[in-house]
C-alpha cells in the first residue's frame, strides 16, 4: 500500500488542526492557524503580562510535541521560531527571561525577524531594516 504525500501532508495537518487545534491551542489559550506543514501560534499580551505569556507557550509548544510523539511525529524545535512585536520601548522593558522558551535541552530565544509567507517581519513591523 502506498501513500500520497500530499494527502499525507493534508491529513497530518487536519488531524493537528483537529487535535492539537482545539485542544491543545485552546487549552493553552494560543491562537493559530497553519497552512501546509507549518502552524503558527499567536497570544496577544500586554508587557507587565509578559513574565506569564512565556510559560503558556512553552506548556503549548511541550503538549503540541508530545502529541505529535504520540502520532510518530518530529516537531522540529531548531525550525521553531519566537518573535515579540512591540514598540521599541515595550521590548526594551521586557527581561530575557520573560521572552525565552526552555523546554527540556532546548532554549527557544527570540529572533528579530521572520519570514512568514515570504513577508520579512522584524519585532517593531518596522521596514528599516534590511530584509535577508
Amino acid at each position: 500500500m502506498s501513500y500520497d504525500k500530499p494527502t499525507y501532508s493534508t491529513t497530518y495537518r487536519t488531524a493537528l488542526c483537529e487535535v492539537a487545534g482545539l485542544e491543545v491551542f485552546s487549552a493553552h489559550h494560543v491562537q493559530h492557524h497553519s497552512y501546509a506543514d507549518d502552524i503558527q501560534g499567536h497570544v496577544a499580551t500586554l508587557p507587565h503580562q509578559a513574565s506569564t505569556t512565556a510559560p503558556r507557550l512553552q506548556h503549548c509548544i511541550t503538549d503540541v510535541a508530545d502529541w505529535c510523539g504520540s502520532k510518530r511525529l518530529q516537531l522540529n524545535e531548531l525550525k521553531t521560531e519566537l518573535l515579540w512585536f512591540g514598540s521599541s520601548v515595550a521590548l526594551y522593558s521586557l527581561t530575557q527571561s520573560d521572552m525565552t522558551i526552555n523546554r527540556k535541552e532546548d532554549v527557544i530565544q527570540p529572533v528579530s525577524t521572520v519570514s512568514d509567507l515570504g513577508v520579512h517581519l522584524d519585532s517593531e513591523l518596522s521596514t528599516s531594516s534590511p530584509l535577508p
